[in-house]
């Protein structure tokens, strides 16, 4: 049976396991709503930070192509196309600039500071109107990169899987995303949830640790194995 562990202890390993690595990058990955921007991500970084490593976080939807109501019209006329367009348009993978992800981590690496603009901007209904600043990287320091469709990259040196039920996913999305319609979330979530099906049983032999939250109100616990909270 996997030994379960708190967030901190989980780290804490992580450390040790990386420990030569040169700017290793960590991965934090999981359904939508599941809580990786908003908790696990920022949990990590905290204990970095204890445990004396200096840490920053790149999001993946830094490098979305089209803005939330952009993307939504451009799968709506895809869907009017037929049926090949519409899969293609619907595959999330084609949602994202990874050749622009790509070229910004290598020069990360070689000691760079990452500065994007008009990118997606979660508080302005996903406008392109946000901006970012990732740091160079210090000698001792660690890059999160988080994000949904993280898992297949070959960048990250340990990949974190967060977990929450599908119901309290949906009802997190909900109270975030309140400029969509309720209909506009269910038609939202049915979709990312078809994708996420295919998505993570691809990869998911890449994830090293699988994180429960399915509560904000207990401790992050977590699993080498997904069978302790699926």
């Amino acid at each position: 049976m996997a030994e379960v562990k708190n967030l901190r202890q989980a780290v804490q390993s992580m450390l040790g396991n990386l420990n030569g690595t040169e700017l290793p990058i960590v991965g934090v990955t999981g359904r939508n709503g599941a809580g990786k921007s908003s908790v696990v991500a920022p949990a990590i970084q905290k204990t970095l930070g204890e445990n004396g490593v200096w840490s920053a976080t790149l999001p993946l939807d830094a490098f979305l192509i089209l803005s939330s109501a952009d993307r939504a019209r451009w799968i709506a006329e895809g869907d009017q196309s037929g049926p090949e367009e519409s899969a293609r348009r619907r595959n999330e993978l084609n949602w994202w600039d990874f050749k622009k992800l790509d070229s910004h981590l290598e020069s990360w690496k070689n000691g760079n500071p990452i500065h994007l603009k008009n990118i997606r901007n979660p508080a302005d209904q996903g406008r392109l109107t946000g901006e970012l600043l990732v740091p160079a990287p210090k000698k001792r320091g660690v890059l999160i990169l988080e994000g949904k469709g993280v898992a297949h990259l070959d960048h990250h040196d340990v990949l974190f899987f967060v977990h929450a039920p599908s119901h309290v996913r949906f009802d997190r999305l909900c109270h975030r995303d309140t400029y969509r319609t309720p209909e506009e979330n269910k038609a939202r979530f049915r979709q990312t949830e078809q994708f996420e099906e295919w998505y993570f049983a691809q990869h998911k032999h890449k994830i090293h640790y699988w994180v429960d939250n399915s509560s904000h109100e207990s401790d992050l616990l977590v699993s080498t194995s997904p069978e302790a909270f699926l």
